[in-house]
C-alpha cells in the first residue's frame, strides 16, 4: 500500500479513500500497508470428522394451499409442484435418530427457536428443459454472447428435489426479502455456503434463507446418504435430477433452480415454501461453481424468462449476487447484478473486470482483499454438522495455516442490504470500489524486505486489512509435499499472525492500534462495505487484542492464537444463545488477555492457574447450557474443543 514515513521513522496520514488502492489508512510505526469448480463427487478435505448432535427444532405445520398472486400472471417459468413441509425423525443425539438419516441434511446447529426462526424442508417436482447456451463463458470470450438467449434443446425431464427454508417463524420479523442459494456440490455433497457465512445477519434483518439443490451430485449423495436399501430412512429415496447421469442432471439443472424460485416468489396454487410469508424481492445467490450455472442464467437464460423487472414476462429474480465466481455478466439486466470476488478468484477474473462506465448501470463488482475462496466460515459450519450426519472427510496438511481472518461475511452482509436498497429504488447509486492492485494476472503485494506484511493492496479493504495484525492471503498456499489437501490448500488460503516484534513495530502501543481501528471502522462504514451490526463487533475482538508493544511471550504463542479463535467460535456457535453471548464472549476475551500477558520467566503460576480455571468455568458453563437444551451438542463439542486447544497451547510449568 501507499506509504509514508516521518522524521522519527513512524508513518502517520489520515484515513482516505484512494481510487487506486481503496480505504488507505496510516498508522504510527511502519503501517499499514471462480474457482468454477467441478462439480466432481470428490469430498472438501476439512479436520477430521466428529460425533455431534444438534439442538432438536420444533416441527413445522402443514401448510394451507395459497392463490396465485397476481404479479405471476406474465411469469414463463412454470411452477412446480411442492410438498411438505417434509416431517423429521429423530436427530442426532439418540442412537435411532442417528442411525435413520430422517432430517433435513446439514440440518443447522444453531438454535433458530431462540431467536424466532424456524427450518423446514420442502420437496418439489415437475418438468424440465435442456438448453443449448451460445458459447461457453469463459471470462475471455463471454462478452460477445452475453445477452444472446439460449434455445430450448430438450423438454419433459421429470425431477423432483429438495428446498431447504430458514425462515422468521412470525411474518413481523420478515423484512420480505428471500436469499435464494444455489447450493454447491464442489465438495461432493449440498453445501449452504451463504448461510454459514452470513447466518447471524439474515437473522437479525429478518431475512428468508432458501437452499436449492438442483445438481445430480449433491441430490444422488442425499438419496445415499438416507437410502431405505443401506438401512436408513429413505428420506430422499423419491429424489431425482438428471440420474446418474451428470451429462443430463447438470443440463435440466437451470430449469430446476428457476422452479424452484418461482415457487417461492410466486407460490400459485398449491403449497407455500414460505408459510405465511409473502416474499416481496429475491436476491438469487450462487457460490463458486453455481456461480458459474448462475452466469448462464443471468447471460441467456433472463433474455428467455426475464425478471421481476420486465413487465410482459415477470420472471421470479429481483436481484443477483455471484459469489467467488461468475466470468463476464450481463451488465445491462433490468434488475441488479452484483459479483463479489475472493483475492484467490482474481487472477482467472481480471479478464472480466468492468470499465469504470460498464460499472454505472444496474451492475457493481468487489474485489475482498485478503479474504479466500473457501473460507473459515464455511469450515466452522459445515464441518462439524458434516461429522454429525456421518459423511467422512478427510484433512488438510497445507504449507500455511489455513482461512485467513478476514471476515468476508461482512462484506456480503453489507452487499444484501445494498441490494434490497436497490431493489426499492431503482436509482440507487450502491458504491462503486476499486480492484485489487494486480500487474497482468498477479497480485501485487509489499516486497520490502524485512517487512513481514506482505498483503495486497486495494480492493475492498476492510479494517483487518487496514489495520493488519496477521498476514491474510487469498493465494499461495498449498499441500505439503506428500502431504493431503492437494488443489484444496490454494483455495483456501494462508494466514499467519505477525511476530510479536513486528507488531510492535507497527503499533508501539495498543491504545494506538485501537485508535486506528477505529477509524477504519468509521470509514469502513461510511463507505458502505461494513453494516453497523458487525462494525460493532469488529471493534468488540480489536479492543480485546492484546499484545502491548509484543509482550505475548513465545511459549504462549500457540496458546494465544487458541484463545483468539475461542473468541471467534464463541461467537459463532452462541449467537443464537443471546442471553448468554455477551457473557461468554467476555470470558473468552479475558482468557485471551490473560495469555498474552502471561510471563513463565516470572514464575506466575497463580496466572497460569488464573487461566486453567477461567477455561475450566467456560467449559463446564457451556455444557450446563447443552444440558439445559440452549445449545445444541454440535455447538457444545467444538466449544468444548476449543478450549482444549487453549489448554494444551499452555506451557507446562
Amino acid at each position: 500500500m501507499q506509504r509514508q514515513m516521518t522524521e522519527s521513522g513512524t508513518r502517520s496520514a489520515p484515513f482516505h479513500w484512494s481510487p487506486r488502492l481503496g480505504i488507505v489508512g496510516m498508522a504510527v510505526g511502519a503501517l499499514i500497508a471462480g474457482c468454477g469448480g467441478s462439480g466432481g463427487s470428490s469430498n472438501v478435505p476439512f479436520i477430521p470428522p466428529v460425533q455431534t448432535q444438534p439442538q432438536p427444532q420444533p416441527q413445522p405445520e402443514t401448510q394451507p394451499e395459497v392463490e396465485p398472486q397476481p404479479e405471476a400472471t406474465t411469469s414463463k417459468v412454470p411452477n412446480p409442484v411442492v410438498t411438505g413441509p417434509i416431517a423429521k425423525g429423530a436427530m442426532p443425539g439418540t442412537a435411532q435418530g442417528h442411525k435413520e438419516h430422517d432430517y433435513p441434511w446439514l440440518a443447522t446447529m444453531h438454535n433458530l427457536a431462540a431467536v424466532g426462526y424456524v427450518e423446514e424442508e420442502y420437496f418439489i417436482e415437475g418438468n424440465a428443459n435442456t438448453y443449448n447456451f451460445p458459447a461457453s463463458y469463459s471470462a475471455a470470450n463471454s462478452a460477445t454472447t452475453v445477452g444472446v438467449p439460449a434455445t430450448v434443446a430438450t423438454t419433459g425431464n421429470r425431477y423432483k428435489t429438495r428446498i431447504l427454508v430458514r425462515r422468521p417463524a412470525s411474518a413481523d420479523k420478515f423484512n420480505g426479502t428471500v436469499i435464494a442459494e444455489w447450493q454447491n456440490v464442489t465438495a461432493g455433497y449440498d453445501l449452504d455456503a451463504l448461510w454459514g457465512s452470513g447466518f447471524e445477519h439474515m437473522i437479525r434483518e429478518g431475512y428468508v434463507y432458501v437452499g436449492i439443490s438442483a445438481q445430480p451430485v449433491g441430490v444422488n449423495q442425499l438419496k445415499k446418504w438416507s437410502a431405505k436399501a443401506d438401512g436408513f430412512s429413505g428420506r430422499y429415496d423419491s429424489l431425482d435430477v438428471g440420474g446418474s447421469s451428470s451429462t443430463l442432471g447438470n443440463a435440466i439443472s437451470h430449469d430446476v433452480f428457476l422452479q424452484a424460485l418461482q415457487a417461492i416468489r410466486y407460490p400459485g396454487k398449491g403449497i407455500n415454501p414460505l408459510g405465511p410469508l409473502r416474499a416481496k424481492k429475491m436476491i438469487v445467490t450462487g457460490v463458486s461453481q453455481s456461480g458459474g450455472y448462475l452466469q448462464r442464467i443471468i447471460n441467456s437464460l433472463d433474455p428467455i424468462y426475464g425478471n421481476a423487472r420486465t413487465p410482459d414476462n415477470k420472471g421470479p429474480i429481483d436481484s443477483y449476487m455471484v459469489y467467488i465466481a461468475g466470468g463476464y455478466l450481463n451488465r445491462n439486466l433490468a434488475v441488479p447484478v452484483w459479483k463479489v470476488i475472493s483475492e484467490t478468484d482474481v487472477a482467472g477474473q481480471v479478464a472480466s473486470r468492468p470499465t469504470g462506465t460498464d460499472e454505472a448501470g444496474n451492475y457493481r463488482s468487489w474485489e475482498v482483499a485478503g479474504a479466500t475462496h473457501s473460507g473459515r466460515r464455511t469450515a466452522l459450519n459445515s464441518r462439524p454438522l458434516a461429522a454429525r450426519d456421518d459423511w467422512p472427510l478427510t484433512g488438510v496438511d497445507c504449507v500455511y495455516p489455513v482461512h485467513p481472518r478476514v471476515p468476508v461475511q461482512h462484506v456480503t452482509n453489507a452487499v444484501y442490504d445494498h441490494l434490497v436498497k436497490w431493489m426499492d429504488n431503482p436509482s440507487y447509486n450502491p458504491p462503486r470500489m476499486p480492484a485489487i492492485l494486480t500487474s497482468g494476472t498477479t497480485i501485487v503485494r509489499d516486497t520490502t524486505p524485512g517487512h513481514e506484511d506482505k498483503n495486497s493492496q486495494g480492493g475492498v479493504r476492510l479494517p483487518e486489512m487496514l489495520v493488519p495484525t496477521a498476514w491474510n492471503a487469498g493465494t499461495g498456499n498449498s499441500a505439503r509435499p506428500g502431504g493431503e489437501g492437494g488443489t484444496f490448500c490454494s483455495l483456501y488460503g494462508s494466514y499467519y499472525p505477525f511476530s510479536p516484534a513486528y507488531t510492535e513495530q507497527l503499533y508501539p502501543s495498543r491504545g494506538q492500534y485501537t485508535d486506528l481501528v477505529s477509524l477504519a471502522i468509521d470509514d469502513s462504514v461510511k463507505a458502505g462495505i461494513l453494516v453497523p451490526e458487525d462494525a460493532r463487533h469488529t471493534k468488540f475482538v480489536a479492543d480485546r487484542l492484546e499484545f502491548d508493544g509484543g509482550t505475548t511471550r513465545p511459549e504462549n504463542t500457540a496458546a494465544y492464537m487458541a484463545a483468539q479463535d475461542l473468541l471467534e467460535i464463541t461467537y459463532f456457535y452462541l449467537w443464537t444463545t443471546p442471553d448468554q453471548l455477551d457473557a461468554y464472549m467476555d470470558q473468552a476475551a479475558r482468557i485471551a488477555k490473560n495469555v498474552a500477558l502471561a510471563d513463565k520467566s516470572s514464575g506466575s503460576q497463580f496466572v497460569y492457574d488464573s487461566i486453567r480455571n477461567d477455561l475450566k468455568s467456560y467449559a463446564d458453563g457451556v455444557e450446563a447450557l447443552r444440558k439445559a437444551g440452549k445449545v445444541s451438542d454440535v455447538s457444545a463439542k467444538e466449544l468444548a474443543d476449543g478450549v482444549k486447544l487453549v489448554m494444551d497451547g499452555l506451557p507446562a510449568l
